[in-house]
């Protein structure tokens, strides 16, 4: 299958994936690439849910949290 046939069927093509768990091959500039089933992760490991949180990362501040409350974005602002 090409590109261009899977942007035309791409719902169906990753829905047959899902079902039969069989990969599709793509064809894309003389190269192979496969839309696969990942099956480390069985749906039985966890329920799936459509948003989750993300993961805290207080480590990516770089001073004190609650510093940021109070930065001035007034003249940065353009709606």
């Amino acid at each position: 299958m090409n590109a261009t046939k899977l942007r035309a069927d791409l719902y169906s093509v990753l829905d047959q994936v899902l079902l039969s768990g069989k990969p599709v091959a793509i064809e894309r500039n003389g190269r192979r690439l496969l839309i696969c089933v990942d099956e480390s992760e069985s749906e039985s490991d966890a329920p799936r849910k459509r948003f989750t949180w993300p993961t805290p990362r207080p480590e990516w501040v770089n001073g004190d949290v609650d510093d940021i409350l109070d930065i001035d974005w007034s003249r940065e602002w353009r709606p």
